[in-house]
């Protein structure tokens, strides 16, 4: 009966609201400047309602003697009248939760991961990190007091209220529930590190704070340190006092930061027990001593960071038509104005006939860009080289150079170059193929090549080859080759190649005489000689001179006979191809243009 109360009253509220007031989006506003965000869960209190949990030490906030620097922000910031927890929804894991994927998941008490824990992919840090490029977060948790920092991935309730840390409860971020799971260790960290990080401007883009139980304002904690006030509100209270004005002081707040601070879940009782709560905004780009009495609840908080960063699809409760984001805490925007126009790439080279895409980068005067090149004025400084379409594509009509430049609202870009060749064609080993080749003497030495059109090149191309060994041939086929712009044109080198033979005998005065032959001179003087010396030896007989003259007579004769004294050529050399590495050159002509390419023969 409590939440019933409750719905009729919120539904009733909602649908007067929706007709009474017009709902800003965020391309209205200046949320669209927030770049870095920071989201601080307190515990437990309404901001207004029936006070009935004031007994248990959770007073409403508004107006609240316990609450003075939070009832401090009202004239300096911008606050909610009508958030809510969403309906029913308690305790308090439900509630961080749906912060996290716009939805409770099903779960409806306070459990450890091991009993809550969910395998979904579908929860913002799991968006943020899956963004091109990527969205950067981080938690900062508080141990509990007493607990030092801690170092492993939280998965129960020793070290601190893991039921506060939702992060802690998907499988993608906690690699399987893994206490030691790098993923969440990187995430999930001690709260004493985001002084550390602010001052060093390394702060995430997407920052979830949760105070412990001593400071986030729950009921019945204790011990807490001494000196800090014995009532919880109050705690709380003084803490946010101490840590906000630390975010607020930060250069990255300043720059573009926003933050929130909202209470996880009501205390009230009756048509109050789910709310109103208490939210705050606080940015350079919110609005001051604002208040509004649209309805919200947490599926408004995961839309309006959604939007911040830009990710989807929209989680949960977020995707309802009826949930308004939070954009009407923020300042109107002002129109920005283009400032100028970069057109890109600078300079290009195509072949006539080829197209070139460029494009239009506007820059306005709030810093941000936007991509023109469907609405600017494309303009060519010579048709008859280039000419350019509306959505900034360049045509090759013939050879030179045209400037392409865009316009819009007065501004025109810089000029970029681009250059138009004639059709030209290329030479290279076919896909796989080598352009260096080793045969032996007698083999075929075999090259796949192919003609390569560029820029809409087509026709026949004559093909020759130059630069073969002595005793070979090399041939093309085919050629011409006949080129078409749909794909390269195959075409085969052929080296041939001759064996080398082994050296014949040389007969020397016939087949069996190693005896080299004299020309004919040489036997008359070997017989001069030799009579000469015989005529000197007086001591031999005639007869025995004429027998020895005899002897030596016959020898000669024979000698003669045998081919020993007859004329002869000198053997030829081993024929074939000889053995080395050569550089052939394959030459490709068509209608005056020229392309040459090498390759590489050995021959053993």
């Amino acid at each position: 009966m409590k939440h019933l109360w409750k719905i009729l009253a919120l539904s009733v509220t909602m649908l007067s609201l929706l007709f009474a007031m017009p709902v800003v989006t965020q391309a209205q506003t200046q949320m669209s400047n927030v770049k870095h965000v920071f989201i601080i869960l307190m515990e437990n209190h309404n901001w207004t309602g029936d006070n009935s949990a004031a007994s248990a030490g959770d007073p409403d906030l508004k107006g609240s003697s316990s609450a003075p620097y939070i009832n401090s922000l009202i004239p300096l910031r911008a606050h909610a009248e009508q958030y809510f927890n969403p309906p029913g929804n308690h305790p308090s894991l439900p509630n961080y939760l749906w912060l996290e994927g716009g939805t409770n998941f099903g779960v409806t008490a306070d459990l450890a991961p091991s009993g809550a824990g969910q395998t979904t992919t579908q929860h913002l840090v799991t968006q943020l990190v899956n963004h091109s490029p990527a969205v950067t977060w981080k938690a900062y948790a508080e141990p509990d007091f007493g607990n030092p920092d801690f170092t492993d991935c939280p998965q129960d309730f020793n070290e601190l209220d893991v039921n506060h840390v939702p992060f802690a409860y998907f499988s993608d971020t906690t690699d399987g529930f893994s206490t030691s799971s790098p993923n969440c260790i990187a995430h999930v960290v001690p709260y004493s590190l985001l002084a550390t990080d602010l001052a060093a401007g390394t702060v995430a883009q997407y920052n979830f704070i949760t105070p412990n139980l001593c400071h986030d304002g729950h009921e019945a904690v204790s011990p807490c340190a001494s000196g800090e006030n014995s009532d919880n509100t109050r705690r709380a209270d003084d803490w946010l006092s101490v840590e906000v004005p630390k975010i607020l002081n930060s250069t990255v707040y300043q720059t573009d930061g926003a933050v929130f601070i909202v209470w996880d879940e009501a205390e009230d009782g009756g048509a109050f027990s789910d709310g109103p709560i208490g939210m705050f905004v606080l940015s350079p780009f919110a609005k001051t001593n604002y208040q509004n009495s649209i309805p919200y609840d947490h599926s408004s908080m995961v839309k309006t960071l959604q939007e911040i960063f830009g990710v989807t699809p929209l989680l949960g409760g977020a995707a309802n038509s009826g949930t308004n984001d939070l954009s009407d805490f923020f300042l109107a925007g002002s129109t920005p104005t283009l400032t100028s126009i970069s057109v890109t790439p600078t300079s290009a080279s195509i072949a006539a006939g080829a197209t070139q895409a460029f494009t239009a980068t506007g820059t306005f005067s709030d810093g941000s860009t936007q991509n023109l090149s469907s609405t600017a004025t494309w303009t060519s400084s010579n048709a008859a080289v280039a000419t350019i379409s509306t959505a900034g594509v360049a045509t090759g009509v013939a050879a030179g150079t045209a400037n392409i430049a865009a316009a819009q609202s007065g501004v025109t870009s810089n000029m970029a170059v681009l250059t138009v060749t004639a059709p030209d064609f290329s030479l290279s080993a076919a896909n796989g193929a080598s352009t260096s080749v080793t045969v032996t003497a007698g083999q075929v030495a075999t090259f796949s090549l192919q003609v390569n059109p560029l820029g809409g090149f087509t026709g026949s191309v004559s093909l020759a080859c130059s630069g073969a060994p002595t005793q070979a041939t090399c041939t093309v086929s085919p050629s011409p080759a006949t080129v078409s712009t749909a794909s390269a044109a195959p075409f085969t080198v052929s080296v041939t190649t001759t064996a080398r033979a082994l050296a014949a005998a040389v007969a020397m005065g016939g087949p069996f005489s190693p005896v080299p032959q004299w020309p004919t001179p040489i036997t008359a003087l070997t017989w001069a000689v030799a009579l000469g010396s015989l005529t000197r030896v007086r001591r031999l007989k005639p007869v025995r001179v004429s027998a020895l003259i005899g002897v030596l007579f016959a020898c000669l004769t024979l000698l003669n006979a045998c081919g020993g004294v007859g004329n002869s050529t000198a053997p030829p050399p081993p024929a074939g191809t000889p053995a080395g590495t050569y550089t052939l050159t394959v030459t490709g002509t068509s209608s005056g243009v020229t392309q040459t390419m090498s390759l590489t023969l050995t021959v053993n």
